[in-house]
């Protein structure tokens, strides 16, 4: 089940209201009333708590593959929060390349300019996911894209 809400100024609420409106002929009412109904009850802490123990082990394993296999050049974010981490190559290098020959060794990623505006993307960055995979995937594909990385040094 997916939910957004969006806080901010009547103005700007507005015009993303109109859009949606737009968008979504018929909104899902039966999963906002759940929703609501949940938050409601007071079930969110413990089940965030919850979804936190359950996916910790693999943001473990990630990080401990990252810290054991990535050459000293790459660096990455250590998350408090959500189910990604970052990676940051040299500026000379490039994830978009780098992402076709990770394909090719069968990892996949997201490279970072996708997340950026249009002209102004950043190239030597990435995200990895580590609540999709298993243990022993996240060991094997940190394990091939540090492989790759090495191969193409700085």
């Amino acid at each position: 089940m997916r939910m957004a809400f969006a806080k901010g100024s009547p103005q700007i609420i507005s015009k993303m209201e109109s859009w949606q409106q737009k968008v979504n002929v018929c909104p899902d009412s039966v999963t906002q009333r759940v929703t609501a109904a949940f938050l409601d009850k007071g079930f969110m802490p413990q089940h965030l708590q919850a979804v936190c123990n359950y996916y910790k082990p693999y943001l473990n394993k990630m990080l401990s593959c990252l810290e054991r296999d990535m050459p000293d050049y790459v660096k990455w974010t250590k998350p408090d929060g959500g189910i990604f981490i970052w990676l940051w190559l040299p500026e000379s290098m490039n994830a978009d390349e780098i992402f076709e020959k990770a394909r090719a060794h069968r990892v996949s990623f997201i490279p970072g300019s996708k997340f950026y505006p249009e002209g102004q993307e950043k190239y030597n960055c990435l995200r990895l996911n580590y609540t999709y995979s298993t243990e022993q995937q996240i060991e094997t594909g940190i394990s091939r894209l540090a492989g790759i990385m090495r191969k193409l040094k700085p």
